[in-house]
């Protein structure tokens, strides 16, 4: 006699089923959210790892003088990089990149070779600012693991001259003081994108879709300084600080028309062409004292007085006083500021001089209204 077996599930049939169900909802919830919900997020997380970007650095802005000649320009040239990641996955294909790459520098291949396994963090720079002609050859012998950017130096066509009033350019390409600092928003342009496709090593995956967005230059800023002038200024600033053994000394030519600054010597300065930002005097000498320094009008006040007198028609350029050396005014006995009497002096003389004598004697001749 058989006994047949009836097909009712029990209470465990029924939790394995539940709980075989609620995974596959789990599962189909997930897939959900994963590929509708949040597509564009793990679309970005994914071109992340998967794609490379290098930033383009914009050509900075010139800065011209009045007759439109650069005093700073840039020239372009690459930064070179040891790639850790691709030396430390095949270090024999590495050994003979930092052996030629060595020989291209004149450095030691082992310790090039050691650096670029034993450092930790991202690439490790070899070398900045690397000749544009120089960095083309190396870029030609597709050496392993070995990658550059291009970068830029700023250059002074005219040397070493208003190094404070020009300023100077970081690392970073920001610029420090001077011009460089007051006008970086326009000279320093817009930043260009390249991205690439890369395998998990980081390297370039050979025929990928490349997305390049162009970068954008700085634009120019042309000053009413002129070359010329601003030499003259700064060699005859030296013989005079040399001369009467000065610590300090500046000198401003402008164009008596329009107000321009034709020239803006100060002393001390710096040399643009050897700056260390490690200078704990770098402030004192960057800092352009005819801008930044309180200076009392002083002897500039004799021009006005003299003008003022001439426009009136109380005097000539060759009308004369005599010059005692000292005048009593009020209680006050003011002197010349050289202690000199020169006697009888013409306007032109006493100008040439800045004698106080005959600032008060013009003065006196003005009267208080």
């Amino acid at each position: 006699m058989s006994t047949v077996r009836g097909h009712n599930l029990t209470w465990r049939h029924r939790v394995i089923g539940g709980l075989i169900f609620a995974m596959f909802t789990a599962a189909l919830v997930r897939l959900y959210q994963v590929q509708i919900v949040d597509h564009e997020k793990f679309v970005k997380e994914a071109a992340v790892t998967r794609q490379g970007a290098v930033n383009i650095p914009a050509p900075r802005g010139a800065v011209l003088d009045a007759t439109g000649y650069p005093l700073a320009t840039s020239i372009d040239t690459w930064d070179v990089y040891i790639d850790r990641v691709q030396w430390g996955h095949q270090p024999t294909v590495a050994r003979d990149a930092a052996t030629k790459l060595a020989t291209f520098f004149g450095l030691n291949p082992d310790e090039l070779f050691r650096l670029g396994l034993e450092s930790r963090g991202g690439d490790v720079l070899v070398q900045r600012q690397l000749d544009y002609a120089r960095g083309l050859q190396l870029q030609k012998a597709d050496l392993y693991g070995i990658r550059l950017e291009p970068s830029q130096v700023r250059v002074y066509p005219e040397g070493d001259i208003a190094g404070q009033l020009l300023g100077y350019v970081g690392r970073d390409g920001k610029g420090l003081w001077g011009v460089e600092a007051d006008f970086d928003h326009y000279l320093r342009g817009k930043e260009g994108l390249l991205s690439t496709e890369r395998d998990a090593l980081g390297r370039p995956i050979a025929f990928s879709a490349r997305h390049e967005r162009a970068a954008v230059g700085g634009g120019e800023v042309q000053l009413t300084i002129d070359r010329f002038i601003q030499a003259i200024a700064e060699r005859a600033l030296d013989d005079a600080m040399k001369k009467y053994n000065a610590r300090s000394g500046q000198i401003i030519v402008m164009d008596p028309h329009t107000g321009a600054v034709l020239a803006m010597a100060s002393r001390p300065s710096i040399r643009l062409g050897a700056v260390n930002l490690e200078d704990p005097n770098l402030a004192e000498m960057v800092r352009d004292r005819p801008i930044t320094d309180l200076y009392e009008p002083g002897s500039v006040m004799k021009i006005l007085t003299t003008a003022m007198a001439i426009d009136q028609g109380l005097v000539t350029p060759e009308s004369t006083y005599l010059d005692s050396g000292s005048v009593e005014v009020s209680k006050y006995r003011i002197m010349n500021w050289d202690f000199s009497a020169n006697g009888v002096t013409t306007v032109r003389t006493y100008l040439q001089k800045s004698l106080n004598t005959g600032s008060v004697w013009l003065g006196q001749k003005i009267g208080p209204d």
